[in-house]
């Protein structure tokens, strides 16, 4: 299970601080895939929180560790918190 959009905000903040182009990026949950397949032939790959490049679970064929979450949900609290609204 992902932990709350305002757990990841403190790093976000430090992120903010090292690189100025930071300050308008807002935090999102996206699914990546990697570009080599399964051996089965699907295709597999991760979650990670843009911009901090933390990887939350995988997904593929046997598994997705996400699947129980409201990711459009999560992403407008994290854009919410992102803002600072």
């Amino acid at each position: 299970m992902i932990a709350s959009p305002d757990e990841y905000l403190p790093q976000l903040e430090a992120l903010r601080k090292r690189n100025k182009y930071a300050l308008a990026w807002v935090m999102h949950l996206t699914k990546k895939t990697n570009r080599h397949p399964e051996t089965n032939g699907t295709s597999w790959g991760w979650y990670e929180i843009w911009p901090l490049g933390i990887t939350v679970g995988y997904w593929g064929s046997s598994r997705d560790d996400l699947r129980n979450v409201d990711i459009t949900a999560w992403n407008a609290r994290a854009a919410d918190i992102s803002r600072g609204d």
